[in-house]
């Protein structure tokens, strides 16, 4: 398959092992035919009116935005700016019946302005639409563990990015996020992933503005790879960072902002090539903090 017909999610093993990242094929057909071929469609569909006027979006938003305390008034404003532009240039839908709220949609939006906050909303320009699942799905997959043995098992299917295509995210995990403070965020996660798919690859190297920076930064996340893989210390990034490079980003900034002291501590380099990135210090004095369920 070419590259860009790949779709990366999170999948968490049946069994209750720890999560994993994968990266599978999609079908060969235009991305959108695609979609609809994998996502049963039964939910109720919001279109590209904005929802950012409804008061319940308001506070939502802002909800999310003082969950990060590196963000000063100004910052704060802008993001909800930023996430109000979001909101209402993109198709949203919710699946399998699960109603997209204001308060949803806010919430959602603000978690991924934050990743644009000092970048601009260009760098988003690989979601298409967003699509809200009420909890995770199943689906097969298959390891080749050596020769001709495959190893075939079920995982559930926390979120999903789909080159040239949706975001797909289960709300459950997003409210288990937003109250435990356990450090993790399938909304930072696949935005992320959709960051690193704005030129239209998904490799791990988001766009930079030279060459020289590109290839910069591709020698740290190589380093922090081989770090994780050879058992070095790994702590905040979860095991399955290692996976690929695409993954690394993704969990990398997970951990940037929501663990971003324990991430300078232990990657102080790939810290600051993510505080190079996205022009944001969060590890300064603050740690994020839980928030209540939108």
């Amino acid at each position: 398959m070419e590259e860009d017909k790949r779709r990366v999610g999170i999948v968490r093993d049946s069994l209750g092992g720890t999560g994993e990242r994968c990266v599978s094929s999609c079908a060969a057909m235009p991305d959108d035919r695609c979609t609809v071929a994998m996502i049963r469609h039964n939910g109720t569909v919001n279109n590209r009116h904005g929802a950012a006027s409804d008061p319940t979006w308001q506070d939502a938003a802002i909800a999310a935005a003082n969950r990060f305390r590196h963000l000063d008034g100004a910052s704060r404003d802008r993001l909800i700016g930023q996430a109000a532009d979001l909101d209402r240039s993109r198709y949203w839908e919710g699946l399998d019946g699960l109603e997209v709220t204001p308060a949803r949609r806010g919430h959602v939006a603000a978690h991924a302005c934050l990743l644009t906050l000092n970048i601009g909303l260009g760098a988003l320009s690989d979601v298409t639409s967003i699509l809200l699942a009420p909890r995770s799905s199943m689906r097969t997959t298959r390891h080749r563990i050596g020769g001709s043995i495959v190893s075939e098992g079920e995982a559930c299917v926390l979120g999903q990015a789909l080159l040239h295509g949706p975001v797909r995210l289960s709300w459950s995990q997003i409210s288990a996020e937003s109250v435990s403070g356990a450090g993790t965020s399938v909304l930072l996660h696949e935005f992320a992933h959709k960051i690193d798919m704005a030129d239209g690859h998904a490799d791990g190297t988001p766009p930079m503005s030279t060459h020289r920076q590109s290839v910069q930064f591709e020698s740290i996340t190589g380093d922090a790879l081989h770090q994780l893989r050879s058992g070095g210390p790994s702590t905040p990034l979860r095991r399955y960072a290692a996976t690929n490079r695409s993954e690394l980003f993704a969990v990398a900034t997970e951990a940037f902002f929501l663990r971003p002291d324990s991430l300078r501590n232990s990657f102080p380099i790939l810290y600051r090539a993510l505080t190079g990135f996205y022009s944001q210090h969060p590890a300064r004095d603050v740690q994020s903090v839980p928030e209540r369920d939108p």
